[in-house]
């Protein structure tokens, strides 16, 4: 068996799309009837979790105070 040292053998790739082939499946989202929505600051459901201690960093009134903050 042959090995290339060459080859990349990281599993951690990015694949990147252009802009237009995301405007392009937008489009196609949009003219199937989707809808895009525009959602109030927060903390996502179950985020948590990713924390070991279980508990979140910030209280729901910090996180759309400090929204507040940089939308000014």
């Amino acid at each position: 068996m042959v090995i290339d040292i060459r080859r990349d053998y990281r599993s951690n790739k990015e694949i990147k799309m252009a802009q237009d082939e995301k405007d392009r499946m937008m489009q196609e989202f949009l003219a199937k009837g989707g809808k895009v929505e525009k959602l109030e600051p927060g903390i996502a459901k179950g985020a948590s979790s990713l924390n070991r201690s279980g508990r979140l960093q910030f209280t729901e009134e910090q996180v759309k105070s400090q929204t507040q903050e940089n939308q000014e």
